[in-house]
């Protein structure tokens, strides 16, 4: 069988695109392990089989009135496959971050693995609300800083650096904010620990 480039572009739109699309949805939401490539590829194929059974219906509606193989019909069809491979993710991550499954296994006893790879993605991907760090380096300095929306910690395994908004200093036994200061950066290699306030804790 010869597949030609046409046929070559279908097949990834249906089986390849979906897949990588709810994947790096799922990521962006929950943070999850590292795969090598070929595992990559097979969790694609299997959430594109998945995609399209789930939103086969929506596919037929959609193309039931378009003539086949013309611009809008290629057009729909791609822009559907982005879509759901969207929607697809979203709920997917949902049902991740409930788990339903999780709850009945630790009411009947049964441990079960966390599927995020490292306590510094669990701890900084459930922070929906700001915090104040204490971040303590190896050579004994400590900084005190405010992580909010412009502040970011790396997800990068070889590079789990950490960017704070706000630099905060201990005048009288309370936080007060550096004057002039526009966040500080510090280097995942000089990370000893890090502990998390909240606002009332340091300023009430």
């Amino acid at each position: 069988m010869i597949i030609d480039s046409i046929n070559m572009v279908i097949y990834t739109m249906f089986f390849v695109i979906p897949g990588f699309i709810i994947a790096e949805t799922i990521n962006s939401i929950i943070p999850s392990k590292r795969r090598s490539d070929a595992e990559k590829l097979l969790l694609y194929l299997g959430y594109s089989i998945l995609n399209f059974g789930c939103w086969l219906w929506l596919f037929i509606c959609a193309t039931n009135n378009l003539k086949d193989k013309t611009s809008l019909y290629w057009l729909v069809i791609a822009a559907l496959a982005l879509i759901t491979g969207f929607l697809t993710g979203c709920v997917i991550s949902f049902f991740k971050i409930h788990n339903p499954i999780k709850w009945v296994m630790k009411k009947i006893k049964i441990q079960v693995a966390n599927p995020i790879p490292t306590a510094w993605e669990y701890k900084f991907s459930q922070l929906t609300q700001g915090r104040y760090l204490t971040v303590c380096l190896e050579d004994g300095t400590v900084i005190r800083g405010a992580f909010y929306n412009k502040s970011l910690a790396s997800s990068d395994m070889e590079n789990m650096d950490l960017f704070l908004e706000e630099v905060y200093m201990i005048d009288n036994g309370k936080w007060k904010a550096v004057k002039g200061s526009d966040g500080v950066w510090i280097s995942s290699n000089s990370i000893k620990w890090i502990s998390f306030l909240k606002e009332e804790g340091i300023f009430k």
